[in-house]
């Protein structure tokens, strides 16, 4: 019973994770980056996503320069390091760029434009430029922390972890012995032991 309830949830988690935002739905051709400055002008509806690079608020619209990412089943922008350059999303409204932020996820959803020429830097660059029906800015991914817990197995002689002191150390037990009776190791001295002198008298020859 209890794999049947992990199978049924397995499979609701997966379906959610797939499933695409109302706003993004429908049928758009696969068009590249690399396709679209060779059809420039061609009003071909695309739906494209990527990492938001910086938001510019003009008089009657705004402007997303995305990092273009290959999309996901559910149209999310995947998380790699690799990307087919960068475009234009023309959104008709005021976008505040504190919340669509530099390094947020985004997918828009438009017809394709005239291309625009700008710069990356000082790099002249010409940006694919997309003029968006419909966008949907993306939750932020939970970062997981692994977190590295060191158990008594690291330490295979002792049960307690190892507190170090100055004039004190643990030795490892090799017979069996050195333990008392509570299950603590026993703690040896450090000492140093002064050199005998020895007497002039009783020299072997």
């Amino acid at each position: 019973m209890k794999q049947l309830v992990f199978v049924f949830m397995t499979a609701v988690v997966l379906a959610g994770c797939n499933t695409v935002p109302k706003s993004l739905q429908g049928d758009y051709k696969p068009v590249t980056l690399a396709e679209a400055r060779k059809t420039e002008g061609s009003s071909v509806k695309v739906r494209w996503g990527g990492v938001i690079a910086r938001v510019d608020n003009q008089e009657r619209q705004s402007v997303i320069e995305i990092v273009a990412k290959p999309l996901m089943s559910s149209s999310r922008p995947r998380d790699v390091d690799t990307s087919g350059g960068r475009f234009l999303a023309i959104v008709p409204d005021f976008v505040d760029p504190v919340v669509y932020e530099k390094g947020r996820e985004v997918t828009v959803v438009g017809e394709l434009s005239d291309m625009v020429e700008g710069k990356i830097g000082e790099m002249k660059y010409w940006f694919p430029v997309v003029r968006t029906t419909s966008h949907h800015l993306w939750k932020k991914r939970s970062e997981v922390k692994q977190v590295h817990h060191w158990g008594t197995s690291f330490w295979p002689i002792f049960p307690h972890r190892y507190y170090y002191h100055p004039h004190w150390r643990y030795y490892p037990r090799k017979d069996g012995k050195g333990s008392s009776s509570s299950g603590k190791p026993v703690m040896k001295s450090k000492v140093t032991v002064p050199k005998r002198k020895s007497s002039g008298g009783n020299k072997e020859k």
